[in-house]
């Protein structure tokens, strides 16, 4: 009944079935149970509900309202009673629902869910039925917070947090989805936050370690026995309007060193002899339809104290075939667009340490064992329209006092097998060649090559220094200088040996010399002028330089044979020969005349003309040589060459023509050498012999020339 008093309560209601009180160990009996039981609808009429049952709390005004308490029996022994809360089966089954009502202005009740503590406690299982018709789905399980709609309210937490422990380790919290029993897929796990004006983020950590090594993330995809193995994607966020999100990989630090990121593809894991491949490992950067494409950084760490962090950039290892090629290039130009494509830089970064050198840049191949070392190839592609590109390689400059700018080696590879009874290897090639010319107009010329010593603002301008290699044990290597032969039309190119021009001292001078030979001849220098097939042969001109300055003369031209140095008692050796022969004339002509030697002094306006001396060598213990001047023998029907001694006629008014004078040297101790005028014989009965005629000069207006024929005066044993 109601209470009416103030302090009063209202009547309640017990409902009790039954003890069993037998002590009986074996089967006491059990306690009566209690059925609530709505009644039956026995209509067949869609609106033939049965009826409810509600077990309410009590209303109050201005308290809490009753509550509802549904508690299952206790145990002295075993465990307590089960709670069972469930719709009754059937062709459909009703739902369940727990749910604390709505609050008005206070916060609305929470719901508990929690099995009682115990040496092992209780677990809670949110277990949905299973479907069993054809294509449907499986019941879903949604775990929802509350919604806010306060202009500053947030929405309500989910929390899923495993049970601590004092001593051990904390429990798991597994998120996992079945796997399914026939061809179908498991399911998705999907893990989001909601659409928003800031969307929310997504936060994976393992928790504070205080002294053991703290728990990993791994993000990992289940395999496949026939298909590929599941990808795992790390996509940041898109936007229509401002730069898409970020992706961040970030290691921990650490006292010692900091962690480590490794990107590492997939094995081939397959037992089987045939050929598999490994992953791929792309980083990429992303594209822009208007702007420039996104960079790739690949930094190493920085420090305070010690080297930066390395970069090391290397292929694949393989016991059986090649190691995996290393390839650095940047996209081709767009053909639509006609742009160009981007450029390669490989450059060290500047340095301030003033005992040690700036960073190296090394490109180099590997050694190999048994077969031929790998080549380096720079190589620029063509220029399909405008010129192809250069390859430049530069030293570095420099700006320090007494320092020396970088130097450019070119050194070919060393043949350094020392077999001597085979082939122990040959020293490599160093080649540089000028651009081949394709084009078929005169003036398509083919590359030049130029090789410059380097400039000087005050000092001598570098040296250039053609060398041919050394030999331990044979001869040493050729220098050939020589223009390539001409095409059907053209001309071979020509060859000059020229120092430079010079503004103050003496220019530099050319020397062209054979190298001394300890044990053999010393060896030969030839100027050869070549032949001309239709036109004549080439002329062959050495030319002394001539003096533009007052009180100076003109070069000397000296051609000097090679002196015996021996001074052995029986053949020291002789010196060397000089001979000056005109060119041979093979034509059958007439008029095809044998080359001439031309000795002539130099001119001059108002002094002597140059004197022209031809003297034979001098003695020291024996005779001096002879001086021999004569025209050749004649094989055919021709005459034998004239021989004319003459001196060259005088124009001045008192000056006479030049003298001519046949004497032989004085003697000391034997005869002196006596001058004999000897005409040819003749072996035809008709012709006499040859003529001897002098003739003295003739004179128009005064008398002709003397004639005297005398000997000396005789000694004082003479006659």
């Amino acid at each position: 009944g109601n209470a009416r008093d103030g302090s009063g309560v209202g009547g309640g209601i017990e409902i009790f079935a039954g003890n069993g009180v037998s002590a009986d160990q074996y089967d006491g009996g059990n306690g009566g149970s209690v059925l609530i039981e709505a009644g039956a609808a026995e209509g067949e009429g869609v609106n033939d509900i049965g009826g409810s049952i509600t077990i309410k709390g009590g209303n109050s005004i201005a308290a809490s309202g009753g509550s509802v308490t549904v508690k299952s029996g206790y145990s002295e022994q075993e465990v307590s009673g089960e709670i069972s809360i469930s719709s009754t089966d059937g062709i459909g089954t009703g739902d369940v629902s727990i749910s604390s009502g709505m609050a008005s202005d206070q916060k609305s009740g929470t719901i508990y869910l929690a099995s009682g503590s115990a040496s092992q406690a209780g677990s809670i299982n949110l277990n949905v039925g299973s479907s069993h018709s054809h294509a449907t789905a499986g019941g879903d399980v949604f775990l929802r917070s509350g919604s806010a709609y306060g202009s500053e309210s947030v929405g309500g937490t989910i929390f899923l947090q495993s049970g601590k422990s004092e001593s051990s380790a904390s429990g798991g919290v597994v998120i996992d989805s079945h796997e399914a029993l026939s061809s179908g897929q498991s399911g998705d796990i999907s893990i989001s936050t909601g659409d928003a004006k800031h969307s929310g983020s997504i936060h994976l950590h393992t928790g504070l370690s205080s002294e053991e090594k703290a728990g990993s993330i791994v993000l990992n995809t289940g395999l496949s026995e026939t298909s590929p193995g599941g990808a795992v994607s790390l996509l940041s966020g898109s936007t229509s309007s401002d730069r898409g999100g970020d992706i961040n990989l970030l290691s921990g630090h650490g006292a010692s060193r900091g962690g480590s990121i490794k990107l590492i593809a997939g094995s081939d894991s397959s037992a089987s002899d045939d050929v598999k491949t490994g992953g791929d490992v792309s980083v990429t950067g992303g594209n822009s339809k208007n702007g420039d494409g996104g960079f790739v950084h690949i930094i190493g760490g920085s420090t305070e104290s010690g080297n930066g962090g390395n970069i090391a950039f290397s292929s694949g290892h393989s016991k059986s075939f090649s190691s995996g090629s290393v390839q650095i290039s940047s996209a081709d130009g767009s053909v639509d667009g006609s742009s160009s494509s981007g450029s390669i830089f490989i450059s060290t970064g500047k340095s301030y340490d003033t005992t040690t050198k700036g960073g190296s840049v090394a490109i180099r191949t590997g050694e190999s064992i048994n077969g031929q070392g790998g080549s380096i190839t720079l190589s620029v592609n063509d220029g399909a329209i405008l010129d192809g590109g250069t390859v430049k390689i530069e030293a570095g400059a420099t700006l320090g006092h007494a320092a020396k700018g970088g130097s450019v080696v070119l050194t070919a590879g060393s043949g350094r097998n020392a077999d001597d009874s085979g082939d122990g290897g040959d020293g490599g090639d160093v080649s540089i060649s000028g651009g081949f010319a394709n084009g078929r107009s005169i003036i398509d010329i083919g590359g030049a090559v130029e090789i410059a010593g380097g400039d000087a603002m005050v000092g001598k301008g570098g040296m250039l220094h053609v060398s041919s290699g050394f030999s331990d044990h044979g001869s040493s290597g050729d220098v050939v200088l020589s223009s390539s032969q001409s095409g059907s039309d053209g001309v071979s190119g020509s060859l000059s040996l020229s120092t430079g021009y010079s503004t103050a001292a003496s220019s530099g001078i050319v020397t062209l010399a054979s190298g001394d030979s300890k044990y053999g001849a010393g060896g030969e220098i030839i100027i050869h002028v070549g032949d001309g097939g239709y036109y004549n042969g080439g002329d062959a001109t050495i030319a002394a330089g001539s003096a533009s300055a007052a009180g100076f003369n003109g070069g000397k031209v000296s051609i000097i044979a090679g002196a015996g140095l021996s001074s052995h008692s029986i053949d020291g050796g002789d010196g060397g020969d000089i001979d000056l022969k005109g060119g041979e004339a093979k034509g059958e002509s007439d008029n095809d005349n044998g080359g001439s030697i031309s000795l002539m002094g130099g001119t001059s306006y108002t002094g002597y003309g140059g004197s022209i001396r031809i003297s034979s060598g001098s003695s020291i213990s024996s005779s001096s040589g002879s001086v021999i001047i004569q025209t050749s023998h004649v094989s055919g029907e021709g005459v034998s060459g004239g021989l004319i001694l003459s001196t060259g006629k005088s124009n001045g008014g008192h000056s006479p023509s030049g003298s001519i004078l046949i004497e032989t040297g004085n003697s000391e101790g034997a005869p002196a050498g006596k001058i004999s005028l000897t005409s040819g014989e003749t072996s035809q009965d008709d012709h006499p012999g040859g003529l001897i005629e002098i003739i003295t000069g003739y004179n128009k207006d005064s008398s002709s020339g003397s004639f005297f024929v005398a000997t000396a005066e005789g000694g004082v044993n003479g006659d």
